[in-house]
């Protein structure tokens, strides 16, 4: 499995940094020693800095996918740069949080466990809506690339776990008042999908770079 090694470790650094960070502050925050955790270095928070270093891998996801359409011309790069877009949205304007509201919405009943299960639903939505758009891309390419995408499909394994249920785990804590358990849970959701999705981007850049022609 290959890597872009330098980049791996620059991401990899960074993550370990923010979370630390958040970490410790908000055990400051907690033991009274600071008034509140900044918002903007809280990993938990939309648009912070560990999601706007999330949002720059997926953005730079893309763009080597849609290099390497634009080189090969093949379908299936312009299908994962579809996926990483679609992974990238529900990160950045919160699609499946939103789409959970509307559900609840129309089906009161769904709030009794504060929504995991409606944002579990709408994630599965958001997943077939990519696969699909892969499993047509997948249609006549070469085999060489089909071993590149089931390494992209293993990768992206550890990210489905902590984003979804990682993240259902924590709602339920959340919903039930169980504040510690909560915070430990959103700080290993946030964080381990922070960690893998460097990963995930190492990968990416390292095995689909191609040479132009």
């Amino acid at each position: 499995m290959a890597f872009h090694r330098r980049l791996l470790v620059v991401l990899l650094s960074f993550d370990i940094l923010l979370i630390l960070t958040s970490g410790v502050l908000r055990v400051a925050t907690v033991g009274d020693f600071i008034p509140t955790t900044p918002a903007f270095l809280n990993i938990g928070n939309d648009w912070s800095a560990g999601e706007i270093l999330n949002y720059l891998k997926w953005t730079l996801m893309i763009a080597v996918f849609l290099f390497a359409w634009h080189v090969t011309g093949l379908r299936l790069y312009a299908a994962l740069a579809f996926f990483a877009c679609l992974v990238l949205s529900d990160d950045a304007l919160q699609l499946h949080e939103r789409g959970s509201e509307m559900l609840m919405s129309v089906f009161p009943d769904l709030r009794r466990d504060n929504g995991s299960a409606t944002e579990i639903v709408i994630w599965i939505m958001i997943g077939l809506l990519g696969v699909s758009a892969v499993w047509t891309g997948l249609r006549g390419a070469p085999n060489s690339e089909l071993e590149k995408v089931r390494m992209v499909g293993l990768l992206f394994v550890p990210i489905i776990f902590f984003g979804v249920v990682v993240d259902a785990m924590h709602a339920v804590a959340e919903s039930q008042g169980h504040h510690k358990a909560s915070w430990i849970l959103l700080l290993v959701e946030d964080g381990g999908e922070m960690l893998a999705i460097s990963v995930l981007a190492a990968h990416v850049v390292a095995s689909f770079r191609p040479q132009a022609r």
